[in-house]
């Protein structure tokens, strides 16, 4: 008789575990959709943000050159960036 309560604790044992996990995929899944509007908002507003400064900075335009290997070749890039904003251009 022993065996058989061992048996039914053990299946309920792991029922209990199997609705645990359930519980944490669901809590995972609303996890990151949540964070993925999130995320789709922030970049929405950081694209606004960046456009108004495109727009209304006096930009302070600064000329670099960054070198760049492509190839084995050494090539340089000009960079152009604001100092006040870090818009690049």
């Amino acid at each position: 008789m022993s065996d058989i309560v061992d048996i039914e604790n053990a299946e309920d044992e792991i029922e209990d575990f199997l609705q645990f996990i359930i519980n944490y995929k669901d809590m995972l899944e609303q996890s990151i959709t949540s964070m993925s509007n999130k995320i789709e908002y922030n970049k929405e507003e950081l694209d606004e943000v960046k456009k108004f400064l495109v727009d209304n900075c006096k930009h302070d335009v600064e000329i670099d050159y960054v070198d760049s290997i492509k190839n084995g070749e050494v090539h340089s890039v000009i960079l152009k960036y604001c100092k006040i904003c870090n818009t690049v251009f």
